[in-house]
Order: structure tokens, then sequence, then C-alpha cells
């Protein structure tokens, strides 16, 4: 429960310091003017944010493990459930065939393929990534001056790493 809370917390923190603005000009539609058919739709829209705050209230407290309170709440926490046992399934499937694709198995399934491409094209990614930063600390080392503006922010990078580093050996 403890991250729970802690979620619960910062998204409330969050909403407290950042409120949803409050109505436009048009809330108060002049009788007789063109904004006066505004009205039905600014009490749909208030509903619709009723619903939405009912629904974030309903979060906060699953969140908090309280248990609900009318059937509306149920509700909520029923599909917020389900989110949850889909995200575990989920998450199941993917370490079972990250834990194969480890061990130099074959995918078992078609599921399991698309999630092996995926750890092949991250793992690419990751690769490039490496040999990039390689080279421009390489560049930069040999005082070489950057070839871009990716090797510049890099360069500027490394100064500041490198100061830090000087910084804390300092006595």
């Amino acid at each position: 429960m403890g991250i729970r809370h802690w979620i619960a917390g910062k998204i409330a923190t969050s909403a407290h310091r950042n409120p949803e603005p409050g109505p436009g000009p048009d809330a108060k539609a002049a009788s007789g003017s063109r904004a006066a058919g505004t009205g039905p739709a600014i009490a749909a829209s208030r509903d619709a944010a009723q619903r939405a705050d009912a629904g974030r209230q309903a979060w906060f407290q699953y969140l908090d493990g309280q248990e609900p309170a009318n059937e509306t709440e149920a509700r909520w926490f029923q599909a917020f459930r389900d989110g949850d046992r889909r995200a575990q399934a989920r998450y199941s499937e993917e370490r079972q065939a990250w834990q194969r694709y480890a061990q130099g198995k074959t995918p078992a399934h078609d599921a399991e393929a698309r999630w092996f491409q995926t750890f092949r094209e991250a793992g690419r990614q990751a690769q490039d990534g490496y040999r990039e930063e390689h080279r421009a600390f390489q560049r930069y080392a040999q005082g070489q001056a950057p070839g871009n503006d990716a090797e510049r922010q890099r360069f500027a990078r490394f100064e500041q790493e490198l100061a830090q580093a000087d910084y804390e050996a300092e006595p």
C-alpha cells in the first residue's frame, strides 16, 4: 500500500498546484445574446467534469487502499482492478519472454516472437547509442571540435561531468 499512497499523494499535490481553470467568459450567458444558447452546453460540460472528478477521486481512494463508498465507486474500483490484472499479466508475459530471449531460446509463440523483436531492436538502439557516445568522447579527449549539435551537447556534458568529478575529488 505504501507506493499507492505515495502515488496518490503526488497526484493530489500536482492537482492542487495546477488546478483546472475555471469556466471561461462564456459561462455567464446574457439573455437575448448569441451566447444564451450555451447554457445547455455548459451544463453538459459541468456534468462531464463532475464525472471526471468522481473518477479521479475514486482513483485516489483505490490507490490509498480504501473501500468503495457506493456502487458507482465499486464499478470504478472494479475497472481499476481489471486494469491492474491486465498490466500484471503483460508484465509477467514480458518477463518470461525476456528470460527465454536472454537464455538464447527460440520464441514459443507469435506474441513472444514480437517481444523478441522488441528486445533485439532495443539492443541495437542501445549499441548505437553507446557507439555514438564512445566516438564523441574519443573526439573530446583528443581535443577535436564537435561535428554537430548532438556532439556539442555531449561535449558540454563531458565538461560538466569532469568538473563535478574534480570537485568531488578535492579534499
